[in-house]
């Protein structure tokens, strides 16, 4: 199976750091952002790679080729217009490679326990589903919320409530092939009318009600995301919890 990684934003909040780099190759532990992300993929034998990219996007690639080789599948999707849309535009530029089959989205930005993947890549082929942080709903995370019923997501955003907050979306997701065609229709549409802003979670709030998405939880596994230069020491300690978790 294919997994797409979203990796073409400026991230402007980084601000010196991502001056001459992309976010994901921000170093971490001794080791860029993007590097500890792809080895939990590459460990649970996920390595077709269709990485998204825009912003200084030569760096990627070329960390790729020089980390893995031969050891991976790598078809690039661009974003040439990664300074004036968001990430559902980015997502399109791979609607080529990913319409109509099933794949993983991953968060560029994200770090999660390998074991969050397998057990996402082992539900069955015909389910879609979203990778939740239900354990810790009733506390502040600054990452999407999601409405829950009966094991189905209904909706996901930051503007869900805390009081019906039933997990956050720590930015890994899994598409059947129905949803994924339907998923780049959807985000067609919202393109015709102009909406080179939204985010890909948009056209999925569209599409819950009729492709449903299961609520899949991290069991507890460490994940966490980049957002601030301030929130390196943080990541860097959840780092160390999931090497220890996964040992």
């Amino acid at each position: 199976m294919k997994v797409a990684f979203l990796l073409a934003g400026m991230s402007r909040r980084m601000g010196e750091l991502t001056k001459d780099k992309p976010k994901s190759l921000v170093e971490l532990s001794g080791a860029p952002l993007l590097g500890h992300l792809l080895e939990r993929f590459v460990a649970n034998g996920i390595t077709d790679f269709v990485p998204v990219i825009g912003y200084k996007k030569e760096g990627i690639l070329d960390f790729i080729k020089e980390k893995y080789g031969g050891q991976v599948t790598v078809t690039p999707a661009v974003n040439e217009k990664y300074n004036e849309t968001n990430n559902m535009y980015s997502l399109y530029c791979a609607a080529s490679l990913l319409r109509g089959k099933p794949f993983i989205l991953c968060n560029g930005d994200t770090l999660l326990n390998k074991n969050i993947i397998k057990s996402l890549n082992e539900l069955p082929e015909a389910e879609s589903a979203i990778a939740l942080d239900i354990e810790n709903k009733d506390i502040y995370i600054d990452s999407p919320g999601t409405i829950i019923k009966d094991g189905r997501v209904f909706d996901i955003g930051r503007h869900v409530s805390a009081e019906e907050n039933g997990g956050y979306a720590i930015g890994l997701y899994k598409f059947n092939a129905e949803l994924s065609e339907a998923f780049f229709t959807e985000i067609e549409k919202m393109l015709e009318k102009g909406q080179y802003n939204a985010g890909f979670h948009d056209p999925l709030m569209t599409l819950f009600a009729k492709y449903p998405m299961s609520a899949h939880s991290t069991a507890g596994l460490s994940w966490t995301d980049l957002d601030t230069p301030e929130d390196i020491p943080k990541i860097e300690a959840v780092l160390s919890q999931i090497i220890s978790e996964e040992n």
